[in-house]
């Protein structure tokens, strides 16, 4: 079950939003900071952002002054926006909730990519992956675990293109996490997203209306 925080306000605070680069502005703007965030997804989101030429640019004469987070900010697309709210610490912790064959296929890869490395900051466990990248946790996991603080819950479209609304719904009425917060992300930025997937994000708007909790 997912509760509400505040459990007198009627209804649980539902946004949507179009593209990553709004989801990103908007958590920004809100000043919303060192959060924990579920995010459901058949994608991660958390490549780095190329920082080759930002690195070059110190190397001219004379030195100017470079601000990292706002060439980031420039990229918080797709490929990269969770990536730039862990740099920007809007989120402390990012909790990744695939599909099932999301989940086994990345097990995979990354049992490939670790092979013999002990010191490597992932550790594979049979219904999770835990990733400790710079002090920032993350998991990847078909499920959700409990948390001990209220958190952020972003449900991404591109999460139907693997995985059911009667799965996500089990998730969700299944988890026992608190929100303040529920993001709706339409992705509209993702080329591999369809209407049809963006179609079933948005039936789960009226899931949570007049709700103060997911049961």
């Amino acid at each position: 079950m997912i509760r509400h925080l505040k459990s007198q306000i009627p209804r649980l605070p539902v946004y949507s939003f179009n593209d990553s680069s709004e989801t990103y502005g908007f958590l920004k703007n809100k000043g919303i900071h060192g959060r924990v965030i579920y995010v459901f997804s058949s994608y991660l989101h958390f490549i780095p952002v190329d920082e080759s030429e930002t690195f070059r640019q110190l190397t001219l004469n004379p030195v100017k002054h470079i601000d990292f987070l706002k060439n980031y900010e420039r990229e918080a697309d797709s490929y990269h926006f969770l990536w730039v709210m862990m740099q920007s610490n809007i989120a402390r912790a990012i909790y990744h909730v695939v599909p099932d064959g999301v989940f086994m296929s990345k097990k995979e890869a990354f049992e490939k990519s670790v092979g013999e490395n002990v010191n490597t900051t992932v550790r594979i466990y049979d219904n999770r992956i835990v990733i400790h990248d710079r002090d920032f946790p993350r998991r990847i996991a078909s499920t959700m675990d409990h948390a001990d603080e209220p958190v952020i819950l972003m449900i991404n479209a591109s999460y139907f293109l693997h995985g059911t609304d009667a799965e996500l719904r089990n998730i969700l009425m299944s988890g026992t996490v608190t929100t303040d917060m529920i993001i709706l992300h339409l992705e509209s930025d993702n080329t591999n997203v369809t209407e049809k997937e963006r179609n079933k994000l948005l039936e789960f708007r009226e899931l949570f209306s007049n709700r103060t909790s997911v049961s």
